[in-house]
């Protein structure tokens, strides 16, 4: 007698989303033979705990790929799967290479039937017919409104790769989602470059969505097709519900056009056997009336359904709102000439309804209240209080005048559109067009051939294309920035052995030095000679360093140094870059942008200069005051130009806190103090990128960051006494956690082993961004030791050296670490306390 076989038995709730994807509740021993039978490539399990041994071996014998993504179990009282978990599973699901694919939570129920809800809406269908299929499948055939609820909001960005399967959108797809953030980088970049998807130039518009109405009705068409049959199929021969399911499946159709478009592909379906007529189709009632007939009509309907149309006054006003909200709105070189309103809307148009932009508006709402503050409290300023104000402030101003230095030769170098120019160099056809550094998500750069457009850095990718529709993307390569970016920092050391770089195209020299030792070589490229120095001996000399120059030698001087650098670094890279040249660093990073591209500008090196340069200097050009500053001067004060600040020195001093006041005042002078060189006091690194929250997926990234950070502080031989976590959340509030620590850490361990109980203790979070710093810092070579020491000086033989150890860290380990939290600083502006 034949033994009978297992029997195939699938998990529990088990069925078919689409040819290849499966869902169901967690399978067991008894489902494995069912499930090998479906030759599955992928599983994902959304469930609390990592899956089980028996699912682990299973998958890796079959060589299965298993995901797991963290989810509570369901309650009646929220969704528990969060829509960052959501999109990262789509993603999943969304690639052909991953299918045949299996997803299930601990029942089978509604944790899998939010994913295949949230599915749903990315191939488009009907609430209705979505909600409908949820229903099935949950224990009591219903819908929580929190269930509902998500769907209607959610948000999140999917990406959706070339590899999409055919059943997502029948093979057709679209640059837009009418519904859903849908991000699908081969398809973008190609748009955004002209280029059809294999690459090729396509001069008319890409073929990346549907191009007619015939070509969307025939995709509309074969969609409906295959959803009716399916459920025919599935139903009953001769059951009655047949016109029912085919009601259904005109639901769940992105069915959005006019009747007569339906009629462009009559022959493709209504002849092609399927229906006669389509009266057969019981069109519902409900979606015909809602159907417009024609433009007029679909005007008409958008029109009614509330859409706004702004007037050119309440756009205008928009677009100068924004302006105070955005970073990328600000002027940088090359774009003297654009329109500035132009920009403005549609920067507004394009943000008005993105998480940042209503974060934006929460911050500016902020601020407005802090200028309303610093009015109310300007008005009970007495004129008493101005004199004796006033009279302080200026005794401020003679000492600030006594100490200014004007003996320092500073020249800040910045490189002409860094990454944009490298790409160029090596690829000459982008020369000539509008040329961006990134992607449609953020732009790090751009030629200024874009930035005539209004494009310019820091400006998301999709923003600039609106603005330069011919912009031509290519990706960030920093490797390839990085290595150039040395060859040009070995030309400042030449120089300034002890040059600043302020980041990887742009660095500050102090040239004081190099010029006293070195000018006699320079006399002739500056054009002097010694009947000059001669001629001038009669003018002040500024400093016994350079007593041998005067100021006009040491201008000439120091801009034939500076166009020497300049050379060397054009000849070693073909690159350009610009200079400023000054007093001090404020001032010459301010003159570094005077004459872009290709150029450089020398402020002379007198105090009557210096002061009529800064006088006419408008605010949002000065280092450290950035878009927040400069709304509360212009409007709680009507402060403008450097010029402006001196005049309002007293009230700056009665509304602002004595920090900031003094700050500015220094500012209105140009008599910053100088910047001396000292050693870092903290080493950090974050990393953005999309919504996270699985906390296994957090711990990976953050011991990336640490490994990262632990490479730098052994570069600079560190080690740090305490460490912060910092994290900014999906609607962009930034924050940080940190720790004291008895004893300095530095390796990748050490730094994961604190930052990661400070992450832990924050959890449950939904994350864009996330940083480890390392501050309190202290020379690794005098008495640091790391959690690895300590194990082995414990470990060792020698038991006096065991109690050494036991009692140094028993003397200073406190008996719970100091943990302190705090808003993270964002800008110059804000560490300066403004």
């Amino acid at each position: 007698m034949n033994a009978t076989a297992p029997a195939l038995i699938p998990p529990f709730r088990f069925s078919t989303v689409q040819q290849g994807l499966y869902r169901g509740s967690y399978p067991t021993l008894k489902n494995f033979r069912f499930l090998r039978r479906l030759g599955l490539k992928t599983v994902v399990s959304v469930i609390p705990e990592p899956p089980t041994s028996d699912l682990a071996d299973f998958c890796g014998n079959e060589k299965i790929t298993l995901h797991h993504f963290y989810a509570e179990k369901f309650t009646s009282d929220n969704v528990t799967v969060s829509p960052a978990t959501a999109a990262q599973i789509l993603e999943i699901v969304v690639q052909q290479c991953n299918l045949p694919l299996y997803i299930h939570c601990l029942d089978g129920a509604n944790v899998t039937g939010i994913v295949v809800m949230v599915l749903r809406k990315l191939q488009n269908w009907t609430k209705l017919a979505t909600v409908s299929e949820f229903c099935r499948f949950t224990r009591d055939h219903g819908v929580e409104k929190d269930e509902s609820e998500y769907l209607a909001v959610f948000s999140e960005e999917i990406v959706v790769t070339a590899d999409a399967p055919q059943w997502l959108w029948n093979g057709v797809r679209v640059t837009k989602h009418p519904t859903m953030i849908v991000h699908q980088p081969d398809l973008e970049l190609a748009a955004a470059n002209s280029l059809d998807a294999a690459g090729n130039p396509n001069n008319g518009a890409p073929n990346l969505k549907w191009e007619t109405e015939v070509e969307k009705t025939e995709a509309i068409l074969r969609q409906f097709e295959e959803a009716s049959r399916n459920r025919i199929g599935d139903a009953v021969e001769g059951s009655e519900e047949v016109e029912t399911i085919i009601e259904e499946a005109l639901q769940d159709l992105p069915l959005t056009r006019s009747l007569e478009a339906l009629d462009l592909a009559g022959t493709l379906f209504w002849s092609g056997g399927a229906f006669e007529s389509r009266e057969e189709l019981h069109l519902p009632i409900d979606m015909a009336s809602t159907m417009p007939h024609n433009d007029a009509d679909a005007n008409s309907n958008a029109a009614t359904n509330g859409e706004e149309h702004l007037t050119k006054t309440e756009a205008a006003a928009a677009a100068t709102a924004t302006s105070a909200m955005f970073v990328f709105t600000a002027d940088k070189a090359g774009m003297k000439d654009v329109d500035k309103q132009h920009v403005q809307e549609v920067v507004h148009k394009m943000s008005k309804d993105s998480n940042f932009y209503q974060k934006s508006l929460r911050d500016n709402e902020k601020v407005e209240q802090r200028v309303a503050a610093m009015r109310e409290k300007l008005a009970t300023l007495t004129p008493t209080q101005q004199l004796r104000l006033q009279q302080e402030v200026d005794a401020r101003v003679v000492q600030l005048e006594a100490s200014r230095d004007l003996s320092h030769t500073v020249v800040v170098v910045d490189m002409d559109m860094f990454y944009a120019a490298v790409e160029m160099r090596d690829n000459p056809k982008l020369r000539d067009i509008p040329l961006a550094v990134g992607g449609l998500n953020m732009i790090s750069t751009t030629n200024y051939a874009a930035r005539k457009h209004g494009v310019r850095a820091a400006m998301p990718g999709f923003i600039g294309k609106e603005l330069c529709p011919e912009l031509h993307f290519v990706p960030v390569d920093m490797p390839k920035y990085q290595r150039v970016a040395a060859e040009i920092r070995a030309v400042f050391a030449e120089y300034d052995p002890g040059f600043e770089a302020f980041s990887v195209d742009e660095a500050c020299l102090d040239l004081t030095e190099f010029v006293a030792k070195n000018w006699h070589q320079y006399a002739a490229d500056a054009g002097l000679s010694m009947e000059d120095e001669s001629k001038d001996s009669g003018e002040e000399e500024d400093s016994g360093l350079v007593e041998t120059l005067t100021t006009a030698r040491r201008e000439a001087i120091a801009s034939a140094i500076v166009r020497e650098i300049r050379q060397k670094i054009f000849d070693c890279t073909q690159l350009t870059a610009s200079a400023g040249i000054a007093v001090n660093v404020m001032l010459a990073k301010i003159c570094s942008d005077m004459n872009k591209p290709n150029g450089q500008y020398t402020l002379s090196f007198t105090r009557e200069s210096v002061l009529e340069f800064i006088r006419d200097l408008p605010v949002r050009k000065i280092c450290g005051v950035g878009k927040v500053t400069e709304k509360v001067l212009n409007e709680a004060l009507d402060i403008h130009t450097g010029g402006d600040l001196f005049a309002q020195r007293e009230k700056i001093f009665h509304i602002f806190t004595e920090k900031t006041a003094v700050w500015l005042l220094q500012t209105s002078l140009a008599a910053r103090e100088r910047r001396e060189r000292t050693e870092r006091k903290s080493f950090s690194r974050e990393r953005t990128f999309r919504s996270l929250n699985d906390p296994q997926q957090l711990k990976t990234k953050c011991k990336e960051i640490c490994v990262m950070l632990a490479k730098d502080l052994e570069k600079a031989d560190k080690a740090a006494k305490n460490v912060a976590f910092v994290y900014k959340n999906t609607d962009f509030a930034r924050a940080s956690r940190s720790v004291s620590l008895a004893s300095a850490v530095f390796t990748a361990d050490d730094l994961y082993a604190n930052a990661v109980e400070l992450l832990r203790r924050e959890l449950p979070l939904t994350l864009r961004l996330m940083g480890v710093r390392a501050s309190s810092l202290v020379s690794r070579r005098h008495g640091t030791s790391t959690l690895t020491n300590v194990v082995q000086d414990l470990n060792c033989a020698d038991s006096k050296k065991r109690q050494l150890v036991i009692k140094k860290f028993a003397e200073h380990i406190p008996e719970t670490p100091v943990v302190m939290s705090s808003k993270s600083v964002d800008s110059d502006e804000e560490r300066n306390g403004i």
